[in-house]
């Protein structure tokens, strides 16, 4: 006798294609709007920073040149420059430090930012960034005054010389505190990440 034939095995399922996902809903017109803005002020704060930034390193230059006044005076008529000449680089210094101040003033409307958001520390940080850049600019000031002191009496690299270091003792009087109480900053750092 013959072996009855197995069944024949049942047909696979055919693979059916993935069920199409529910497409999202297509972005409004409200919505993109929206995305727009908040990219916007995410880039206008930042703008906003850096203007802030560059404000302030007028300002402090500008203070710088004002402050170093009587500085030049004294100095230079103990080092035997006559009365008349210091207080032509006196003169000099009060005008380099009033042109400053332009840009500062100018600058206030497109540079404002919450302060009420910034803490000490981080307010201690920025003038630190701030002094380190008003070093550096006052530094290279004083290069452009030797060179063009050559060409015009309209600039002193001595007036410059010593806006410069003024604005060396500022940057390092605070990072003198960032290096004495680290752990100041090293909390603010934490409530910031």
């Amino acid at each position: 006798m013959s072996d009855p034939e197995p069944p024949p095995p049942p047909p696979e399922p055919s693979p059916q294609p993935p069920s199409p996902q529910p497409a999202a809903p297509p972005e409004t017109q409200t919505q993109k709007l929206a995305r727009l803005r908040q990219a916007f002020d995410a880039r206008a704060k930042r703008v906003a920073r850096v203007l802030l930034h560059a404000r302030y390193v007028f300002g402090y230059l500008a203070a710088g040149f004002l402050v170093s006044v009587p500085i030049s005076l004294g100095s230079r008529i103990g080092y035997g420059i006559g009365f008349k000449e210091a207080l032509e680089n006196m003169g000099l210094s009060v005008t380099y430090g009033i042109l400053l101040l332009i840009p500062f003033f100018v600058l206030i409307p497109f540079s404002r930012i919450d302060w009420k958001g910034m803490r000490v520390p981080e307010f201690q940080l920025f003038e630190l960034a701030v002094t380190r850049h008003a070093t550096w600019v006052g530094f290279a000031l004083c290069l452009v005054f030797y060179q063009l002191h050559a060409f015009t009496n309209w600039v002193e690299p001595s007036v410059a010389w010593t806006v410069a270091v003024l604005m060396l003792f500022a940057w390092g009087r605070i990072k003198v505190n960032v290096l004495l109480f680290p752990e100041f900053y090293k909390e603010e750092e934490k409530a910031s990440a």
